[in-house]
């Protein structure tokens, strides 16, 4: 159960962003006159982009990312009709904010993740059983939920949550303080959620 204060925050965040998203829609227009600006949903741009780009016309496309909007993982069916979202699921059930939790346990941030992908070339997968624990499949997708070793924090004054490997962790394989010392088992973290 979330507390009101961070139900407060919460909301403040959203209507922030919500607030910079209207100035944009109108500031453009003063700006260059005519042009209009119209916003489309994150995951729909992803799949058009992997749509148009593939040359096919009837096509499955997946979805993974931390965060669109709200979405999170979706699927869409392509045919010549166009493009139909057939299933989604929504922050905080993030696969792509676990794949962040442990970036950042490998001592790099938000943006790095392609060198998590590039360590998991010399690594095994030694820990996707610890990795998987804290993903729980529901038949209307999936579900992110603390485990032995994963658990959800607040971030900064925000209100919003994210996931963080716990200090038990550690006798697994060591946080990482110098990117000049990784360990065998940090190449074989990134390996376990590459797999």
């Amino acid at each position: 159960m979330i507390d009101s204060a961070s139900l407060i925050k919460r909301l403040l965040w959203r209507i922030n962003l919500a607030s910079k998203y209207y100035r944009l829609k109108h500031i453009i227009p003063n700006i260059f006159e005519g042009w209009e600006v119209s916003f489309y949903p994150h995951h729909l741009c992803h799949a058009s982009t992997a749509w148009f780009g593939s040359g096919n016309i009837n096509e499955n496309i997946l979805i993974i990312d931390g965060h669109g909007e709200l979405e999170t993982c979706s699927c869409y069916a392509a045919d010549k009709i166009g493009l139909l979202q057939i299933q989604s699921s929504q922050w905080p059930n993030s696969v792509g904010s676990i794949y962040l939790c442990v970036t950042r346990f490998l001592g790099y941030e938000q943006g790095d993740e392609f060198r998590v992908m590039g360590m998991s070339a010399y690594g095994k997968p030694l820990y996707f059983d610890h990795l998987k624990e804290c993903i729980e499949l529901t038949l209307d997708g999936f579900k992110i939920i603390e485990s032995k070793f994963f658990n959800v924090e607040l971030v900064n004054n925000s209100g919003l949550e994210r996931f963080v490997l716990k200090e038990n962790f550690n006798e697994l394989c060591p946080k990482v303080v110098d990117k000049n010392s990784f360990k065998e088992c940090h190449y074989d973290l990134a390996a376990s959620y590459n797999t």
